[in-house]
């Protein structure tokens, strides 16, 4: 069987890292981005079985690609995109929380995240996943 991949999209290279390194240890395969343009062009050559996302990025471009940017430019593209969103932040505010569960997003993290919640859900959809997939056989 093959590991599941899952893309982590955030600006702080030390978040990235050290979600990289917890995933990788429990036998996921990680994509990383640090900006939307790249989380997008991952998306749509990869496939992954699930993303994190942070919310919040600084302005580089004329081009604002924070994460509700990016998810809405997915619901845009693939209007049947099925794959489990997971939002951690740094963000404090029922408005983040509110605008994360309008998008679909199956669990809401604020920084510093705890590992072994956050595992715990990726688990939870992951194997959700694979439970219908089979059932679907």
């Amino acid at each position: 069987m093959s590991r599941k991949k899952i893309l982590v999209l955030d600006d702080d290279q030390v978040i990235v890292r050290g979600l990289q390194l917890k995933l990788e240890a429990n036998g996921y395969e990680v994509l990383t981005a640090h900006d939307g343009a790249t989380a997008i062009r991952l998306v749509r050559e990869t496939a992954p079985d699930l993303l994190i996302f942070d919310v919040h990025f600084p302005v580089e471009t004329n081009v604002h690609w924070d994460g509700f940017t990016v998810m809405e430019w997915l619901e845009r593209l693939h209007q049947d995109w099925q794959k489990p969103l997971i939002i951690i932040t740094g963000e404090e505010g029922k408005d983040y929380e509110s605008r994360v569960k309008a998008v679909g997003a199956v669990a809401f993290f604020r920084k510093p995240v705890d590992y072994h919640e956050l595992l715990a859900v990726i688990r939870g959809e992951l194997e959700e996943e694979t439970t219908a997939g089979d059932s679907a056989k």
